[in-house]
Protein backbone atom coordinates (compact mmCIF):
# COMPACT_ATOMS: atom_id res chain seq x y z
CA UNK A 1 0.00 0.00 0.00
CA UNK A 2 3.04 2.07 -0.52
CA UNK A 3 2.83 5.46 -2.84
CA UNK A 4 0.80 7.95 -3.94
CA UNK A 5 -1.70 5.58 -5.49
CA UNK A 6 -3.56 5.19 -2.37
CA UNK A 7 -5.00 8.54 -2.86
CA UNK A 8 -7.26 7.67 -6.03
CA UNK A 9 -8.28 4.28 -4.09
CA UNK A 10 -9.40 4.75 -0.32
CA UNK A 11 -10.57 8.13 -1.76
CA UNK A 12 -13.02 6.02 -3.95
CA UNK A 13 -14.30 3.75 -0.83
CA UNK A 14 -15.16 7.25 1.14
CA UNK A 15 -18.89 9.12 1.61
CA UNK A 16 -21.46 6.55 1.38
CA UNK A 17 -22.64 3.05 2.79
CA UNK A 18 -23.52 2.18 6.13
CA UNK A 19 -21.54 -0.25 8.96
CA UNK A 20 -21.66 -3.40 9.70
CA UNK A 21 -19.70 -5.65 12.43
CA UNK A 22 -15.86 -7.30 11.66
CA UNK A 23 -14.61 -9.37 13.86
CA UNK A 24 -11.42 -8.02 15.15
CA UNK A 25 -7.53 -8.86 14.76
CA UNK A 26 -5.01 -7.75 16.78
CA UNK A 27 -5.55 -3.62 16.84
CA UNK A 28 -1.99 -2.90 17.82
CA UNK A 29 -0.49 -4.68 14.90
CA UNK A 30 -2.71 -3.33 12.48
CA UNK A 31 -2.08 0.52 13.59
CA UNK A 32 1.81 -0.59 13.39
CA UNK A 33 1.47 -1.27 9.82
CA UNK A 34 -0.71 0.97 8.36
CA UNK A 35 1.87 3.89 9.75
CA UNK A 36 4.65 1.38 8.10
CA UNK A 37 3.03 1.15 5.03
CA UNK A 38 0.11 3.52 4.75
CA UNK A 39 0.81 6.78 6.61
CA UNK A 40 2.79 8.63 3.73
CA UNK A 41 -1.06 9.02 2.03
CA UNK A 42 -3.12 8.98 4.83
CA UNK A 43 -1.18 10.32 7.69
CA UNK A 44 0.15 8.71 11.04
CA UNK A 45 -3.34 7.61 12.21
CA UNK A 46 -4.98 8.03 9.32
CA UNK A 47 -5.39 11.81 9.87
CA UNK A 48 -4.35 12.51 6.27
CA UNK A 49 -2.06 13.93 4.04
CA UNK A 50 -1.80 13.37 0.71
CA UNK A 51 -4.77 11.23 0.98
CA UNK A 52 -7.82 12.00 2.47
CA UNK A 53 -8.19 11.74 6.38
CA UNK A 54 -9.90 8.10 7.23
CA UNK A 55 -11.08 9.02 10.73
CA UNK A 56 -14.44 9.27 10.93
CA UNK A 57 -15.54 8.33 7.62
CA UNK A 58 -17.68 6.53 5.40
CA UNK A 59 -17.34 3.91 2.78
CA UNK A 60 -19.50 4.07 -0.54
CA UNK A 61 -18.37 1.37 -2.74
CA UNK A 62 -17.53 -1.42 -0.21
CA UNK A 63 -20.07 -2.20 2.84
CA UNK A 64 -17.65 -4.67 5.28
CA UNK A 65 -14.18 -5.32 6.43
CA UNK A 66 -13.94 -8.01 3.69
CA UNK A 67 -14.60 -5.65 0.71
CA UNK A 68 -12.06 -3.11 1.97
CA UNK A 69 -9.39 -6.08 2.55
CA UNK A 70 -9.99 -6.92 -1.05
CA UNK A 71 -9.26 -3.53 -2.21
CA UNK A 72 -6.09 -3.54 -0.30
CA UNK A 73 -5.13 -6.92 -1.91
CA UNK A 74 -6.60 -6.44 -5.65
CA UNK A 75 -6.17 -2.93 -6.01
CA UNK A 76 -8.39 -0.80 -7.33
CA UNK A 77 -8.30 1.82 -10.15
CA UNK A 78 -5.08 3.55 -10.03
CA UNK A 79 -4.13 1.39 -6.89
CA UNK A 80 -2.00 -2.15 -7.75
CA UNK A 81 -2.63 -5.00 -6.03
CA UNK A 82 -0.93 -5.45 -3.11
CA UNK A 83 0.42 -8.89 -3.79
CA UNK A 84 3.20 -8.68 -1.36
CA UNK A 85 1.06 -8.34 1.93
CA UNK A 86 0.30 -11.81 3.68
CA UNK A 87 -3.23 -12.23 4.02
CA UNK A 88 -3.39 -11.89 7.82
CA UNK A 89 -1.45 -8.55 7.16
CA UNK A 90 -4.20 -7.33 4.43
CA UNK A 91 -6.89 -8.80 7.19
CA UNK A 92 -4.93 -6.32 10.08
CA UNK A 93 -4.98 -3.24 7.74
CA UNK A 94 -8.67 -3.66 6.65
CA UNK A 95 -9.74 -4.34 10.12
CA UNK A 96 -8.00 -0.80 10.90
CA UNK A 97 -9.08 1.01 8.78
CA UNK A 98 -12.67 -0.30 9.02
CA UNK A 99 -12.05 1.38 12.80
CA UNK A 100 -10.82 4.58 12.04
CA UNK A 101 -14.08 5.28 10.13
CA UNK A 102 -15.79 5.00 13.57
CA UNK A 103 -13.35 7.66 15.76
CA UNK A 104 -14.13 11.22 15.90
CA UNK A 105 -12.59 13.03 13.24
CA UNK A 106 -9.84 15.17 14.21
CA UNK A 107 -11.12 18.66 14.06
CA UNK A 108 -10.00 21.15 10.74
CA UNK A 109 -8.89 23.78 12.59
CA UNK A 110 -10.51 27.18 10.71
CA UNK A 111 -14.04 28.64 9.86
CA UNK A 112 -14.81 26.59 6.54
CA UNK A 113 -17.63 29.68 5.73
CA UNK A 114 -15.02 32.13 6.53
CA UNK A 115 -12.71 30.16 3.87
CA UNK A 116 -15.31 30.20 1.13
CA UNK A 117 -15.20 34.15 1.16
CA UNK A 118 -11.42 34.02 0.86
CA UNK A 119 -11.64 31.15 -2.03
CA UNK A 120 -14.26 33.50 -3.97
CA UNK A 121 -13.22 37.13 -2.97
CA UNK A 122 -12.62 38.65 -6.25
CA UNK A 123 -12.64 35.22 -7.78
CA UNK A 124 -9.10 34.58 -6.58
CA UNK A 125 -9.48 30.69 -6.97
CA UNK A 126 -12.54 30.27 -9.27
CA UNK A 127 -10.18 31.96 -12.13
CA UNK A 128 -8.92 28.62 -11.83
CA UNK A 129 -10.41 26.10 -10.36
CA UNK A 130 -13.97 24.63 -10.62
CA UNK A 131 -16.30 23.93 -7.23
CA UNK A 132 -20.15 22.82 -7.71
CA UNK A 133 -19.91 23.95 -11.65
CA UNK A 134 -18.79 27.24 -10.99
CA UNK A 135 -15.35 28.62 -11.98
CA UNK A 136 -13.16 27.80 -14.60
CA UNK A 137 -11.25 24.68 -15.22
CA UNK A 138 -7.53 25.49 -15.78
CA UNK A 139 -6.34 23.62 -13.08
CA UNK A 140 -8.25 20.88 -10.97
CA UNK A 141 -11.77 20.66 -10.30
CA UNK A 142 -12.00 20.94 -6.47
CA UNK A 143 -15.57 19.90 -6.11
CA UNK A 144 -14.40 16.63 -4.33
CA UNK A 145 -10.90 17.67 -2.75
CA UNK A 146 -11.82 17.49 0.95
CA UNK A 147 -12.58 13.57 0.42
CA UNK A 148 -9.46 12.97 -1.81
CA UNK A 149 -7.08 14.77 0.24
CA UNK A 150 -6.09 15.56 3.45
CA UNK A 151 -5.52 18.95 5.69
CA UNK A 152 -2.29 18.99 5.52
CA UNK A 153 -1.49 18.22 1.70
CA UNK A 154 -4.27 20.89 1.43
CA UNK A 155 -2.44 23.49 3.45
CA UNK A 156 0.71 22.67 1.74
CA UNK A 157 -1.12 23.28 -1.78
CA UNK A 158 -2.30 26.40 -1.07
CA UNK A 159 1.50 27.92 0.26
CA UNK A 160 3.87 26.41 -1.74
CA UNK A 161 1.97 24.39 -4.72
CA UNK A 162 4.59 23.23 -6.44
CA UNK A 163 5.91 21.17 -3.84
CA UNK A 164 2.82 19.28 -4.02
CA UNK A 165 2.68 18.35 -7.76
CA UNK A 166 3.04 14.56 -8.67
CA UNK A 167 6.46 13.86 -8.94
CA UNK A 168 8.48 10.86 -11.39
CA UNK A 169 8.86 10.79 -14.94
CA UNK A 170 7.40 12.95 -17.46
CA UNK A 171 5.27 11.33 -19.80
CA UNK A 172 2.61 12.88 -22.73
CA UNK A 173 -0.35 12.10 -20.15
CA UNK A 174 1.88 14.14 -16.81
CA UNK A 175 -1.27 16.18 -15.63
CA UNK A 176 -0.97 19.62 -14.94
CA UNK A 177 2.91 19.99 -16.50
CA UNK A 178 4.02 23.53 -16.52
CA UNK A 179 5.85 24.38 -20.16
CA UNK A 180 7.35 27.26 -21.69
CA UNK A 181 8.02 27.57 -25.23
CA UNK A 182 10.37 30.57 -26.95
CA UNK A 183 8.70 31.52 -30.33
CA UNK A 184 11.00 31.95 -33.48
CA UNK A 185 11.29 35.86 -32.73
CA UNK A 186 12.13 34.79 -29.13
CA UNK A 187 9.49 35.66 -27.43
CA UNK A 188 8.18 33.49 -24.47
CA UNK A 189 4.60 31.85 -23.32
CA UNK A 190 4.46 30.02 -20.30
CA UNK A 191 0.92 27.93 -19.29
CA UNK A 192 -0.36 24.66 -18.67
CA UNK A 193 0.61 21.74 -21.41
CA UNK A 194 -2.45 20.28 -23.03
CA UNK A 195 -1.48 17.99 -25.24
CA UNK A 196 2.12 17.35 -27.03
CA UNK A 197 3.23 14.78 -29.72
CA UNK A 198 6.47 14.63 -31.69
CA UNK A 199 5.06 17.26 -34.20
CA UNK A 200 2.94 19.99 -31.87
CA UNK A 201 2.60 21.35 -28.68
CA UNK A 202 -0.61 22.75 -27.02
CA UNK A 203 -0.97 24.69 -23.79
CA UNK A 204 -3.16 27.03 -22.20
CA UNK A 205 -1.48 30.38 -20.61
CA UNK A 206 -2.37 32.13 -17.16
CA UNK A 207 -5.72 34.17 -18.81
CA UNK A 208 -6.88 30.76 -20.37
CA UNK A 209 -6.39 31.18 -23.89
CA UNK A 210 -5.22 28.22 -25.53
CA UNK A 211 -2.53 27.73 -28.01
CA UNK A 212 -1.50 25.62 -30.45
CA UNK A 213 2.06 25.32 -31.98
CA UNK A 214 4.50 23.53 -34.28
CA UNK A 215 7.24 22.56 -32.55
CA UNK A 216 9.62 23.47 -35.93
CA UNK A 217 8.10 27.12 -35.70
CA UNK A 218 10.37 26.78 -31.67
CA UNK A 219 13.57 27.43 -30.72
CA UNK A 220 12.59 25.72 -27.38
CA UNK A 221 10.21 24.01 -25.37
CA UNK A 222 10.88 23.57 -21.70
CA UNK A 223 9.28 21.76 -18.87
CA UNK A 224 9.09 22.43 -15.09
CA UNK A 225 7.63 19.27 -13.17
CA UNK A 226 8.69 20.95 -10.02
CA UNK A 227 6.22 24.32 -10.85
CA UNK A 228 2.63 25.62 -10.84
CA UNK A 229 1.24 28.61 -12.25
CA UNK A 230 -1.13 29.19 -8.86
CA UNK A 231 0.19 31.67 -6.98
CA UNK A 232 1.97 31.34 -3.10
CA UNK A 233 -0.32 32.60 -0.99
CA UNK A 234 1.91 31.88 2.11
CA UNK A 235 2.77 35.79 0.45
CA UNK A 236 -0.66 37.21 0.27
CA UNK A 237 -2.95 35.59 2.50
CA UNK A 238 -2.17 35.74 6.26
CA UNK A 239 -2.54 32.81 8.84
CA UNK A 240 -6.17 32.58 9.73
CA UNK A 241 -6.87 33.36 6.08
CA UNK A 242 -5.30 29.99 5.42
CA UNK A 243 -6.08 28.36 8.21
CA UNK A 244 -9.61 29.53 6.99
CA UNK A 245 -9.08 28.41 3.14
CA UNK A 246 -7.94 25.26 4.27
CA UNK A 247 -11.03 24.76 6.18
CA UNK A 248 -13.38 25.34 3.29
CA UNK A 249 -11.01 22.97 0.88
CA UNK A 250 -11.65 20.09 3.18
CA UNK A 251 -15.65 20.60 3.60
CA UNK A 252 -15.67 20.39 0.19
CA UNK A 253 -16.89 16.77 -0.31
CA UNK A 254 -18.68 16.22 -3.50
CA UNK A 255 -22.65 15.33 -3.84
Amino acid sequence: MRGPWLVTTLAGLLLGGGPVSAQATDAHSGEALFNTVCSRCHGVGGTGGEGPALQGRRFRTVDDVDGIATVISEGLGAMPGNWWLGEDQVRELADYVWRLARVAETPVPGDPVAGRAVFEERDRCLRCHIVDGRGTGLGPDLSDIGARRGPESLRQAVVAPGEELPRGEITPHSSFLVVEVTTADGARLRGLRIREDAFRIALRDREGRYHSLAKSDLQAVERFPSSSLMPDYARSLGETQIEDLVAYLSSLRGS
